[in-house]
């Protein structure tokens, strides 16, 4: 009898696995992850953005009152009180100018034009790099951290603005870590424990306070305009504006 032609088993590769989508801790920290799209921005309302910036107010106020000890415990103090005003001064530039977590370390000292009171933010992921007037807030928050970091003396231009504790740019993971200890403390909901909510929040108050997305995409650094609609979805504080103002129309029929 002939025999049976042998079948070979062909090996079949699985399906590659999606890519993973942003989530609210950075990568290598896959603990109770919760999962975003762009098309659901997280974004801290308001009241949050100030619990925040007390946390790191408080933080500032603790080093201050630390007593003076011998053997350089001032020294250490001192440190500590300066990466305090450095925190306060970064989280301002993130949330006002829309930074993504990796940008304040592209930035250097020449990039905040002091005498001009103007800042040049480089951006990354294609996005546009621009100069923009510093808000008076922030640029006393900058000022001070300057002056703290320098002693009044002139620092080197070419020098980081925002430099970690050893010296290097701060990292992505530093400004994840630093915002999730303060978003801690101020009580702030754990699905927006993440940098980006601030980024995200800047764009969403200028929706609220009626600002074009024309100057949303600016402040962002949007090249696309399709990146910026997504902030232009109705707030809740829109909608109610809205129904306010139908209520009071003489063209919307109230019977």
């Amino acid at each position: 009898m002939p025999r049976k032609p042998t079948v070979t088993r062909r090996e079949v590769a699985a399906p590659a696995e999606p890519s993973p989508l942003p989530t609210t801790t950075p990568p290598g920290n896959p603990d109770r992850r919760r999962r975003y799209t762009v098309d659901d921005p997280q974004y801290l309302d308001q009241v949050e953005v100030e619990r925040f910036f007390h946390a790191i107010d408080l933080d500032d106020r603790r080093a201050a009152a630390r007593p003076t000890y011998p053997h350089g415990r001032e020294i250490v103090d001192a440190a500590r009180r300066g990466r305090v005003q450095r925190n306060r001064a970064l989280f301002r530039c993130i949330y006002h100018f829309g930074l993504r977590a990796s940008e304040p370390g592209l930035l250097t000292v020449a990039d905040y034009d002091r005498s001009r009171n103007r800042i040049f933010t480089r951006r990354g992921k294609n996005s546009l790099s621009n100069w923009y007037p510093v808000p008076t807030s922030v640029a006393r928050e900058l000022n001070k951290y300057l002056d703290g970091r320098s002693d009044g003396a002139p620092l080197d231009p070419s020098a980081l603005l925002f430099p970690s504790q050893k010296g290097g740019a701060i990292s992505r993971q530093q400004v994840w870590t630093l915002f999730q200890v303060y978003a801690t403390s101020a009580g702030i909901p754990e699905p927006k424990r993440h940098p980006h909510s601030l980024k995200h929040a800047i764009a969403a108050h200028m929706i609220d306070a009626d600002y074009t997305t024309d100057d949303v995409r600016d402040r962002l650094g949007h090249r696309s305009a399709t990146s910026t609609l997504i902030y232009a979805k109705v707030t809740e504080k829109k909608r109610r504006r809205v129904a306010d103002s139908m209520d009071e129309s003489p063209h919307i029929v109230n019977l």
